[in-house]
């Protein structure tokens, strides 16, 4: 998506909350990602909760996640949980060197594939807890991101050495979101597709990555942040409020929703 593409998409698509009061509790379970929208939801018009963990793998974040998740669900209404994790399974911060405190991104596992395992094993776990809870669950896909332009934001000086590992990044992601959209449709639910927001579509079909809507390599600037948030509070609205009232109003589908990955 273009700037322009962004700003058409919040005009056309107003956020309307309906006036009785939700079934659901949404909760959105992410890394940093998350945090950027968190940011932006300043005047909020859904009653979004943010579990929140920066720099954490999915293990971690999935830990320390359950307990708070448990806590939210004793209120008396079921949960609607959005799990949005992944880049820190994918990457991970480490030292150039011994003697260097500056910090750079790289793989966490050498070969592509184990970190899409590692994290549907958790996805699995975190379904399994929703579920228990007698809640509902969705999982959003990851965008692509890039450590070349993140380790240059760090201050890098061999920025452009990591050109392998964004090519390992984009296959890495290509199939983690594959999984998240077939557990996604094994539950029964759409897919949220943030990934293609930064797709850039040329001419005869060819694709590129906008990376210039994310502000260091990796976290979305504010204006993709805004259309992120404003898609997961629509998709709030039909989870937490049309499932249960389908009469209530129409509820316009993105066009994301119309595409396969």
């Amino acid at each position: 998506m273009s700037l322009s593409s962004l700003t058409k998409y919040l005009e056309k698509n107003p956020l309307e909350i309906p006036s009785i009061h939700n079934s659901k509790v949404p909760v959105l379970l992410s890394d940093s990602l998350g945090n950027c929208l968190r940011s932006i939801h300043s005047a909020p018009k859904t009653p979004l909760q943010f579990l929140t963990y920066p720099g954490a793998p999915s293990a971690t974040a999935i830990d320390r996640a359950i307990p708070e998740l448990e806590k939210i669900s004793k209120g008396g209404k079921p949960l609607a949980v959005y799990v949005w994790l992944g880049v820190c399974d994918i990457t991970k911060k480490t030292r150039r060197d011994h003697n260097h405190r500056s910090q750079q991104i790289d793989l966490r596992y050498s070969s592509v594939g184990t970190a899409t395992e590692n994290i549907i094993e958790q996805f699995r776990r975190i379904q399994n807890f929703v579920i228990s809870k007698q809640g509902s669950l969705k999982f959003i896909t990851v965008p692509v991101y890039s450590a070349i332009r993140y380790n240059s934001y760090l201050g890098h000086p061999h920025a452009e050495s990591f050109e392998a590992t964004d090519k390992s990044i984009k296959e890495e992601i290509a199939l983690l979101n594959q999984q998240i959209f077939d557990l996604n449709q094994s539950l029964g639910r759409n897919t949220l597709q943030f990934h293609l927001d930064i797709v850039k579509v040329r001419g005869q079909g060819r694709q590129s990555i906008n990376y210039s809507l994310l502000k260091d390599g990796i976290h979305p600037d504010n204006l993709l942040s805004e259309k992120w948030l404003r898609r997961l509070e629509l998709d709030i609205v039909k989870e937490c409020w049309i499932d249960t009232t389908p009469d209530l109003l129409t509820l316009k589908v993105d066009p994301q929703e119309l595409l396969t990955l």
